[in-house]
């Protein structure tokens, strides 16, 4: 599992995650960790960032909305069922593109080290 970002063209974080899976609360600590500083970092260079999520149960929880709102990440809104509208979901099609051709390594050995979420 991977967690990443981006700015119109330029990269932002990508990070390989070592868990087993996502629940709201591991989402928060997620977010907490690594998208405070990039939403830090587009304040108080360009201004006004904005975070776009899709309608996954962990991403609309209570406690990640509070987290959220707490912080003043203002969330576009996303229509659900609708991840043509989401332009992360094609960055995650050329990284299975890739993992593919390189017959699925092993992700928690990527250069840059795996975020221990747990």
């Amino acid at each position: 599992m991977v967690w990443g970002c981006f700015l119109g063209k330029t990269r932002g974080t990508f990070v390989p995650l070592v868990v087993r899976s996502v629940n709201a609360l591991v989402y928060r600590r997620l977010l907490k960790t690594l998208l405070l500083p990039v939403i830090d970092h587009i304040n108080r260079t360009i201004g006004n960032a904005k975070f776009q999520k899709d309608n996954a149960p962990v991403h609309t929880a209570k406690t990640v909305t509070l987290f959220l709102k707490r912080h003043g990440i203002v969330v576009d809104k996303h229509p659900p069922y609708s991840p043509d509208l989401n332009p992360i979901e094609l960055v995650w099609v050329h990284l299975k593109r890739y993992l593919n051709h390189r017959k699925y390594p092993d992700i928690s050995n990527t250069p840059g080290g795996p975020y221990k979420v747990c």
